[in-house]
């Protein structure tokens, strides 16, 4: 069983489809089933003195020009591809003054004004710092998370865990971008 952060439509099935080649045993052609468990918006990350801090809303076009603090591609090339393919789309060339290894680092660097960043909405809901997390008003996909599974037989813990996490966490039938107003 593997668990992989990705998005449809993006560069973030790179990260999955490496974890799934590098446990897969060589000449073993296995079939994945993917089902996504976990669906929320991305969202910017600025220190509650920031201009968009006080709005909590905003286009990506708004901050061009800003320094940014991304998380290293080292060690997430799907999401760290994914949020540069965000921005580009927006016409934005991030300043980039810091990469991390670490979310609550990445959260604090945030916090000491060193810049901004984009993640997940859960990030900043389970952070302590001072920062605010700002609705990102264009269209761009959702964060995901997903649980892949091999297709056909299977062990039965691996069956057991799979129906209890869907049951709990239950499928995300949200649409594929965030709908924004």
């Amino acid at each position: 069983m593997l668990f992989a952060q990705y998005s449809h439509g993006g560069a973030g099935t790179d990260a999955g489809d490496r974890v799934a080649r590098d446990w897969i045993p060589i000449g073993v052609q296995w079939t994945l089933d993917v089902v996504t468990v976990h669906r929320e918006p991305f969202v910017l990350v600025a220190p509650s003195s920031h201009k968009l801090a006080k709005r909590k809303r905003g286009r990506l076009r708004e901050v061009s020009g800003e320094n940014f603090v991304m998380y290293e591609r080292t060690w997430a090339p799907g999401f760290h591809d994914l949020m540069f393919g965000i921005l580009r789309d927006a016409g934005i060339v991030p300043n980039v003054t810091q990469t991390v290894g670490e979310v609550p680092t990445l959260i604090s660097l945030v916090h000491s004004r060193m810049g901004i960043t984009i993640t997940p909405l859960s990030v900043v809901k389970h952070s302590g710092a001072s920062v605010v997390a700002c609705n990102i008003l264009d269209r761009i996909p959702m964060s995901e998370i997903g649980m892949a599974v091999r297709k056909g037989t299977r062990a039965p813990v691996v069956d057991n865990f799979r129906s209890f996490a869907l049951k709990n966490l239950g499928r995300s039938r949200h649409a594929l971008y965030a709908k924004r107003s």
